[in-house]
């Protein structure tokens, strides 16, 4: 307990005492009034994302990861990433756009946004292991995949060291955050897009059937959970669901566009404009292709709303 909710405490207490006194309704008034006003300022302002605090007792906190769903970076999605990631005017962001068929274009999207929020935008590209450099956290404060086909970032993210490199990033309080595909590999396990049995393309899948959704080995940041993106304006559920048959184990999160999650894969913290679902499967059960399960458990959780993923 700190010491204002401990002062207030003594306060109510001293209160009840005096309640058969004389001056008992005036300081019994002023207590309720002192209480009401320390719960009042200190509830969540609900045009901010709800505050997670890393433990910093043993030296820098880790940074956070921050999956985003895609679509625009509204003002309220960019305002809430520079607020957890602790982002002051002129702090670094490298941009790696390698997911992209377009990486200059991508680069520039990004770029334009975060320099119009006052951040100082660098590239960050890499294809070979000559070309890779780790970051750290005396240059760059951030770093940032934009969105593409995760199959190709995860292309980069492969070559030797580079994960190793940027897991002691985070850990040394650099942040990590990605957009669409830039999300999806985040997860250990990866939904690709692809559907197995039917090869063309669809940006939902029209059916629950089993050995279908095409799962590859992702960037395993985030082993709670797996991410699927654009969720609700591209209704994915249908492959958010076929994912988790075959990994029932996990939390299906999915991301809506201008909305993300800002975790360190134990608990987890709503931001943007949009929501966030997830989804806990029971015991999947299978008759021939049909896939079903025992139950399932879903939460739609709003900007600001904190959820746990273990």
């Amino acid at each position: 307990m700190n010491g204002s909710t401990s002062a207030l405490k003594n306060l109510l207490q001293w209160a009840c005492m005096l309640k058969n006194k004389h001056i008992s309704k005036i300081f019994y008034r002023l207590s309720y009034f002192s209480i009401w006003i320390y719960f009042s300022t200190s509830c969540v302002n609900p045009n901010q994302p709800y505050s997670v605090q890393n433990d910093t007792s043993s030296g820098n906190a880790p940074g956070w990861f921050i999956a985003i769903g895609g679509g625009k970076r509204t003002d309220t999605l960019l305002s809430h990433i520079i607020r957890y990631c602790d982002l002051r005017p002129g702090d670094t962001v490298w941009i790696a756009p390698m997911a992209s068929e377009e990486p200059d274009s991508a680069y520039w999207y990004v770029a334009f946004d975060f320099e119009r929020m006052g951040l100082i935008p660098k590239p960050y590209v890499f294809y070979t292991r000559p070309d890779y450099y780790p970051p750290d956290t005396a240059r760059v404060k951030l770093v940032f995949f934009t969105g593409g086909d995760q199959n190709r970032l995860m292309q980069s993210l492969s070559l030797a060291d580079v994960l190793d490199d940027l897991n002691k990033y985070r850990l040394s309080g650099g942040h990590i955050a990605g957009t669409s595909a830039g999300a999806a590999v985040m997860s250990e396990y990866m939904i690709t897009g692809n559907q197995l049995k039917y090869p063309e393309y669809e940006a939902t899948f029209s059916r629950l059937i089993a050995d279908n959704v095409e799962l590859m080995s992702g960037a395993g940041f985030l082993r709670s959970c797996i991410i699927d993106q654009h969720f609700i304006a591209r209704s994915r559920y249908n492959r958010l669901i076929s994912a988790l048959f075959e990994l029932p184990m996990l939390n299906g999160i999915g991301v809506e566009e201008s909305s993300a999650i800002v975790t360190d894969d134990s608990v987890a913290v709503a931001i943007g404009s949009g929501q966030i679902v997830q989804i806990r499967a029971g015991t999947p059960k299978r008759r021939e292709d049909l896939i079903g399960f025992g139950d399932l458990t879903m939460h739609i959780h709003l900007p600001g709303d904190t959820f746990y993923l273990k």
